[in-house]
């Protein structure tokens, strides 16, 4: 708990200051420590709020697999003060049960997880933080 609690306020003065890969080893630091039933409604949240975008992937996907116990957690009241976020974690269920999910052998850029996000952008020597929507669009932009 100490590392995750750390490395939240390692990456929100990363954040404030512009210090994109100190900001981007935070992230990977609080997905690598993993997440719990009891954090992942409040670790979505956090995502938004600071545009972790692997984070949030993550995070996310941890509630498909596991949504009846993240609901009956405590933060799962504050998320749902959020409309849009709910709204957000609702068409991941569903793209869940109907085997719509992101693969990572596609080459559509929508479908695409953070992580080949991310690595393309790199390798074209662009931005790579961001959420996961400025990411889409500024790899669709480079490629087109």
């Amino acid at each position: 708990e100490d590392l995750k609690r750390d490395a939240r306020a390692l990456l929100e003065a990363a954040n404030r200051f512009g210090c994109v890969r100190l900001k981007l080893a935070a992230e990977s630091a609080i997905v690598y420590e993993g997440i719990a039933v009891s954090t992942a409604a409040e670790l979505v949240l956090f995502a938004e709020a600071h545009d972790c975008a692997l984070l949030k992937e993550v995070a996310v996907d941890f509630f498909v697999d596991r949504a009846a116990e993240v609901m009956a957690s405590e933060g799962w009241s504050v998320l749902t003060e959020s409309a849009s976020t709910v709204l957000e974690l609702t068409e991941a269920l569903a793209r869940r049960s109907t085997s719509l999910e992101r693969e990572e052998t596609t080459d559509d850029i929508e479908r695409m997880r953070v992580v080949t996000l991310r690595r393309k952008l790199d390798d074209k020597n662009l931005e790579v933080d961001g959420s996961r929507t400025i990411l889409v669009k500024r790899l669709k932009t480079a490629s087109s």
